[in-house]
């Protein structure tokens, strides 16, 4: 049984990715915090994936790269999406990579798996210049991305979040 949540932190609107595992379904382990990432910054809205060979994905919308553009004087465009894959059912997870620039900073994430049990997500995008529709990625067994592609084409112009991402079933 794997449980995850964003674990509030000082700042306004900063959060950490935690889990904590069940191999028994009565106790859980000590919750881990799946990034290594330790800034204190939006690490939420998580989603999760338990894969049948024991992998279990976690991706969630991070800031830390719209923070480091700012403190360089550089535009950006809402958050951050990165993930973790673990390959022993969730006990650890490699170090989080990146999945994309640019989503919304607050819709939640969906995810599923495709027809071969490949990991599938979607989240509200922020396009150029500014249209906030909904993009889907497709991972590779290893988690890197294969495809990335605009999924909604509605051209939402607006400079706020609904906290409502999409839904994604296969």
């Amino acid at each position: 049984l794997l449980v995850s949540w964003p674990q509030p932190l000082p700042k306004p609107y900063s959060g950490a990715v935690r889990l904590a595992r069940s191999a028994d379904g009565l106790r859980f382990d000590a919750p881990i915090t799946v990034h290594k990432d330790k800034a204190e910054i939006t690490h939420r809205f998580e989603t999760m994936l338990a894969m049948p060979d024991n992998r279990v994905l976690l991706a969630w919308i991070d800031k830390r790269d719209g923070v480091a553009a700012k403190e360089a004087k550089k535009p950006y465009r809402g958050a951050g999406i990165y993930a973790a894959m673990s390959s022993d059912g969730g006990k650890t997870f490699a170090p989080e990579f990146k999945l994309a620039d640019h989503s919304c900073e607050c819709c939640r994430l969906a995810s599923t798996l495709d027809r071969d049990g490949q990991p599938l997500l979607m989240w509200r995008h922020v396009f150029e210049p500014n249209e906030r529709d909904h993009a889907l990625v497709t991972l590779s067994p290893e988690g890197k991305v294969q495809s990335f592609q605009r999924a909604t084409f509605e051209r939402w112009k607006l400079d706020g979040c609904p906290h409502h991402g999409p839904s994604l079933v296969v």
